[in-house]
């Protein structure tokens, strides 16, 4: 079945893909400035993301592809990660919430949000002792 990818993130991959394939392709060639060289694509936080997502749609084309993603946010169901593997390599330093945070984590926390909600005066103590 189809695998989810985040939108936003797609899209900006697939406009680099549109604008970007040929030339890259054409350096690449045999007789290309960059022939014989392999293809690594990097970035951080959402250009992690996004450089992941286009080593997506590149992987078939440019073989060896790899990707850096640092720091990245969840861009992609855990099924499509997995067959990633190998293709990109994420970088997380410590605790970092934004690489962890994903539509499980945004579930868990409306959940949370609602049975607090139910309690009486919970979100009240809650903030109360957050400002102490």
């Amino acid at each position: 079945g189809a695998e989810a990818v985040h939108d936003g993130m797609w899209e900006s991959a697939k406009r680099l893909d549109e604008e970007l394939r040929g030339t890259v392709a054409g350096h690449l060639a045999p007789g290309g400035a960059c022939e014989g060289l392999g293809l690594t694509l990097c970035g951080h936080s959402l250009g992690a993301g996004v450089a992941s997502l286009l080593s997506l749609r590149w992987r078939g084309e440019f073989p060896g592809i790899r990707a850096f993603a640092i720091a990245p946010p969840c861009t992609m169901s855990e099924t499509l990660a997995g067959e990633m593997r190998g293709l990109v390599t994420s970088v997380v330093l410590g605790d970092d919430a934004v690489c962890r945070w994903s539509v499980g984590s945004t579930k868990d926390a409306l959940a949370s949000a609602a049975a607090l909600a139910r309690e009486g005066g919970a979100v009240r103590r809650c903030v109360a002792a957050a400002l102490q």
